[in-house]
């Protein structure tokens, strides 16, 4: 009879055992997925901010787009002898001739936000060109280039640049 009972105590034993590592075991799930779910939760905010953020940039764009052929408009209405002509860092590959073209003709260039190392050092030389330049925001390089009537910009700093006075 004790083997019975021993074996009897040892099944119920294991299965209080099992009953417990189940428990733990669906208690360990429901945390893991509560987890996942937050997790599924950031990742969909972090993706709509994403979006948003393109969605704005996208607007922006339009927006300068529309600002682009508004100042156009008035200009032409304005001074019918100035035409004015739009190009950004992106055109500057697949619209080549015309932008050099374009440059070739210029009285004024205006650039801003030019940083692409050989964008600039083709627009240098193209820029310099051109009788008024006004550069902002850009490259070094390229601002340097920057000379409305007497001004010039300095490419080179001069020598007591950076120095103590005496």
């Amino acid at each position: 009879m004790w083997p019975t009972s021993k074996a009897h105590a040892h099944h119920h034993m294991s299965k209080q055992l099992t009953k417990k590592l189940a428990k733990k075991l669906s208690e360990s799930l429901i945390c893991y997925m509560q987890v996942l779910k937050e997790l599924a939760e950031k990742l969909r905010q972090s993706m709509l901010c994403h979006v948003q953020v393109i969605r704005s940039s996208a607007e922006k764009l339009v927006e300068s787009s529309v600002c682009h052929l508004q100042v156009a408009k008035e200009l032409a209405e304005k001074l019918p002898s100035v035409r004015l002509q739009v190009f950004s860092d992106r055109d500057l590959e697949p619209k080549r001739a015309q932008v050099e073209a374009a440059l070739d003709n210029a009285d004024v260039f205006f650039g801003s936000l030019l940083f692409d190392y050989d964008q600039v050092e083709w627009l240098k030389s193209r820029v310099e060109k051109v009788p008024l330049r006004l550069v902002f925001e850009s490259a070094l390089e390229l601002m340097s280039t920057t000379q409305i009537g007497t001004f010039q910009a300095q490419s080179e700093p001069t020598s007591n640049v950076g120095q103590q006075p005496e």
